[in-house]
């Protein structure tokens, strides 16, 4: 069964969101956000800091996996598992918050909030 995710994006003067059919547990979604990171470090090594660094970090997000969609928002997929809400300052993403869909309650619920090393120590592990 697919497990399926929105992601927000808060970086610089933009929000954005994806939408992700599969693969978004939280240790999936950790290997999505490092991927997405390896990307942009790749990109500035080879192609220099100026133009690599004033991209944003969503960019590379997209082009982590072939099924990674642009959607207008969380609530615009009912049949999502999880969201994340990943806010992004400087350089590198400064905190992450995980919502897991309780069946029970009908609502998500927080089951992680924290820096990004803290996410992967937890989830990767």
């Amino acid at each position: 069964m697919a497990t399926r995710a929105t992601y927000r994006f808060f970086e610089r003067d933009r929000e954005e969101y994806f939408y992700v059919h599969w693969g978004n547990s939280p240790r999936g979604a950790a290997n999505y956000l490092d991927k997405m990171l390896k990307l942009k470090s790749n990109c500035i090594h080879q192609w220099g800091k100026t133009d690599s660094q004033n991209k944003y970090f969503s960019d590379f997000f997209i082009l982590c996996d072939s099924g990674i969609q642009h959607t207008k928002g969380h609530e615009n997929h009912l049949d999502t598992e999880y969201r994340y809400n990943i806010i992004i300052e400087n350089r590198g993403i400064i905190h992450i918050q995980c919502l897991h869909f309780n069946s029970r309650s009908g609502k998500f619920d927080s089951i992680y909030s924290g820096s990004l090393d803290n996410f992967y120590a937890e989830k990767i592990q």
